[in-house]
C-alpha cells in the first residue's frame, strides 16, 4: 500500500518516482532503521524517511543506482540516529567504515584511497559529525561537489574548502594514532 503522502505529491512524474522508490527500498529502509532503533518505532522512522526522501526528489532522479541506493540507506541511518539522539538524549555513534571507494580527481582524494581501512575506523569515530557527514557524502554516496552544496544549503565553492579541511582532520588524526602504536 502507497503511503497517502506519496499520493499527495502534485506533480505525476514526482508521484511515480516516489512510489516506485517507495516499493523497491523499502524493505532496505526498513531494515536499516530497524538495525538501529527498536520495532516500535520502525514504521514510523520509515515514514519519516520516506518524507525527507521526498523534499530531494530532484537530486534523487539524477542519481544512479548505486547512488541512489547508498543515498536512501545513509538517510535511514540518519534518521534512525536522531530519533535516538532526541529518545535517549546521548549521541549515537557511528558504524565503522567497511571501505573508502577509489576516488578519483585531486592528490588529495588518491592519497584517501589508498588509505589502510583499519586506520580509518580506529579514528573515524573521533572525527566531529560534521567532517564524517562530509566525507561520506563526498567518498560513499560520491556526490559531486554541486550536490553537496545542495544538500548543505551552502555555495559549492565553499565545499571544497570544508573538503580539503575534512580531509586534513582526518590524516592528522590517522597520523596521530600511527604515532600512538
Amino acid at each position: 500500500m502507497i503511503p497517502i503522502y506519496i499520493l499527495a505529491i502534485e506533480s505525476d512524474h514526482d508521484r511515480d518516482f516516489m512510489t516506485g522508490l517507495y516499493l523497491d527500498y523499502k524493505g532496505l529502509i526498513y531494515r536499516e532503521i530497524l538495525a538501529r532503533s527498536g520495532a516500535e518505532t520502525a514504521d514510523d522512522l520509515v515514514q519519516e524517511t520516506m518524507i525527507r526522501l521526498i523534499d530531494k526528489v530532484e537530486l534523487l532522479e539524477t542519481l544512479d543506482e548505486k547512488r541512489l541506493t547508498a543515498y536512501v540507506a545513509e538517510t535511514a541511518k540518519n534518521i534512525a540516529k536522531n530519533h535516538l539522539r532526541k529518545k535517549e538524549g546521548r549521541t549515537v555513534s557511528v558504524e565503522e567504515l567497511s571501505e573508502l571507494p577509489d576516488p578519483t580527481g585531486t592528490a588529495e582524494d588518491r592519497v584517501l584511497g589508498s588509505v589502510d581501512t583499519s586506520a580509518l575506523k580506529q579514528v573515524w569515530g573521533s572525527l566531529p559529525e560534521d567532517v564524517r557527514s562530509l566525507l561520506r557524502m563526498k567518498y560513499f554516496l560520491q556526490m559531486d561537489n554541486k550536490e553537496i552544496a545542495a544538500h548543505l544549503g551552502i555555495k559549492p565553492e565553499s565545499v571544497r574548502m570544508r573538503l580539503t579541511r575534512a580531509r586534513g582532520r582526518l590524516l592528522e588524526r590517522m597520523k596521530a594514532e600511527e604515532v600512538r602504536e
